[in-house]
């Protein structure tokens, strides 16, 4: 401190002067997507590590080179991998004699630096694929979860401290092992707002969020070009109502708050979900032109139940609202279990109507619940809620936004909604309509590939 000075002042300009150049630099992904490269997540003594791995595949007599200090845990990992490679090698068209005519290199930076642990195997996978089918890999993506040799993805310990190196690095999506769902509770709120988690319980379920999409005119292989289940279009392209309904007969049935209480699904159901205050009560007693059908709260998230109606063959479940900050974990955990136990129950759940507030990007609980939905095949339909609350303008360039905020977003139907001028009632009637007039007993056939 210089004489007579009572104070120094020290601004991130002048950081440099007193400590000098940076000694540690932080981790970051690549700079574009890469064939062979991908974004695997550490725990460390002093916190999470984002660790990147490294396939290079060369002609050879079938060699495999594993460089980077790697422990006797994650060597096993990579033989892993590599089996249930060859045991699926024509699905991903793969020659199936790779493992005889290729030589692999596989690498972890840093070789100066010991690596191990069991939760690599996806990580290795996804670049083993990528390099042998000449893929690359998305850069905004990290992974963490151990296989098995049938490619079930194993949980793993550390989420929170490897979740946050994600953030870090900036890092937009985040695959897990689906087992660890439970701890995402412990998972800061300002990475869960930023992340968007999909959970995993087979292999498969990474490749397809990782890997790019292949140069057009080239042939996916038959994993990667999994059916989403709306694709399909949800009314008559002609725009006729197939069935006549009044909505305003609707009546309420039950009200359930344990999923192994809940009614016989005896006829079509159609579901509402969506975070709290998204405004699904004021949709639902929109559409049902009922203003007192739906109680709308003043306190978001105190609804704990699921709520059924009836209208005529339809049944209408309203779930409670996920995701509100202010309620104990044990209640956010009841949730979960009451919302996952209705969707694993084996109902005749015909359709799902997904709101999400269309004036911001979709939360993470948002996206958790969208790949829940394609993860476990029911057809459901993304609500744009507050539609009103936005200029014209506004409203383009959020859809413009949801574009890319929201994953298979050119597959999926998203309706613009507005409780308070009726903006996109009608098109949601007429889905009902259409569900409604199906024959309980008609499968629908498969679209031709």
């Amino acid at each position: 401190m210089g004489k007579g000075a009572s104070r120094v002042v020290i601004t991130g300009a002048s950081l440099y002067d007193y400590l000098g150049p940076k000694r540690f630099r932080p981790d970051e992904p690549a700079e574009r997507d890469e064939i062979g490269l991908v974004n695997g997540l550490a725990w460390t003594s002093v916190g999470g590590e984002m660790l990147q791995v490294e396939v290079a595949v060369m002609e050879g007599s079938g060699k495999v080179e594993l460089t980077g200090s790697l422990g006797d845990v994650m060597k096993e990992s990579a033989k892993a991998a590599i089996s249930y490679i060859r045991s699926r090698a024509q699905e991903y068209g793969i020659d199936p004699n790779f493992y005889k005519n290729k030589d692999i290199h596989i690498h972890l930076p840093e070789g100066a630096v010991p690596k191990d642990g069991p939760s690599a195997g996806v990580t290795l996978t996804t670049a083993l694929v990528s390099a042998l089918t000449g893929t690359p890999v998305r850069r905004d993506v990290a992974m963490t979860g151990e296989i098995t040799l049938r490619g079930r993805v194993l949980a793993i310990g550390g989420l929170r401290e490897k979740t946050m190196a994600a953030y870090r690095a900036g890092i937009k999506t985040v695959l897990i092992p689906k087992e660890n769902l439970p701890d995402l509770y412990e998972v800061d709120p300002v990475v869960k707002e930023a992340i968007r988690f999909i959970p995993a319980d087979h292999v498969e379920t990474v490749l397809q969020t990782a890997l790019c999409p292949r140069e057009e005119g080239k042939e996916i292989h038959a994993v990667l070009k999994k059916r989403l289940p709306n694709r399909r279009p949800f009314w008559p392209s002609d725009g006729k109502k197939e069935k006549d309904m009044n909505f305003h007969n609707i009546a309420f049935e039950s009200s359930y708050g344990r999923f192994d209480q809940l009614p016989p699904s005896d006829v079509a159901e159609i579901a509402f979900a969506g975070r709290s205050n998204v405004g699904k009560s004021s949709m639902i007693n929109k559409i049902f032109n009922r203003k007192q059908l739906a109680r709308v709260s003043a306190m978001p998230g105190k609804t704990v139940t699921i709520n059924f109606f009836r209208l005529e063959n339809v049944r209408f479940a309203d779930l409670p609202g996920y995701g509100y900050a202010k309620v104990a974990k044990s209640e956010k955990q009841r949730w979960a279990q009451l919302i996952e136990g209705y969707f694993n129950d084996g109902r005749n759940i015909q359709l799902v109507f997904q709101l999400v507030d269309m004036r911001h990007p979709p939360t993470a609980d948002d996206l958790q619940m969208i790949d829940y939905l394609i993860e476990h095949e029911f057809p459901f339909v993304v609500v744009l809620t507050k539609r009103d609350k936005l200029s014209k303008k506004q409203q383009a360039d959020r859809l413009a936004a949801l574009q890319q905020e929201i994953p298979y977003a050119d597959q999926i139907t998203m309706i613009p909604f507005s409780a308070e001028t009726g903006e996109g009632v009608e098109e949601i009637r007429s889905i009902i309509e259409e569900i409604a007039a199906q024959d309980p007993g008609e499968e629908e056939e498969p679209p031709q590939e």
